[in-house]
């Protein structure tokens, strides 16, 4: 229920795919297409990990650390991690 109403909120639509032969291809036809729409995409690539997501990760542990410094006073910050992008930070 809330994820439906979540796809409603933000008009999301979910394209499903065959077979994933050559899904960088994919993603890239798919983002064209959006993009002939008059939208700017951002493609995120299988397995979610990319350059500017690492530099995300690097950026939130940095204000985490700070806040646990000033703050907080945390001793472990725990995180789920599934393709090593998180582990940039």
């Amino acid at each position: 229920m809330v994820i439906a109403c979540l796809l409603d909120l933000f008009n999301t639509q979910i394209e499903m795919c065959d077979a994933l032969t050559d899904p960088d291809a994919q993603l890239q036809t798919l983002a064209t297409r959006i993009e002939a729409q008059g939208f700017r995409p951002y493609v995120i690539p299988v397995g979610g990990s990319s350059a500017l997501g690492a530099m995300g990760y690097v950026e939130s542990a940095l204000e985490i650390a700070q806040q646990c410094e000033e703050v907080v006073g945390l001793s472990s910050v725990v995180v789920a991690s599934g393709s090593a992008g998180t582990h940039a930070g």
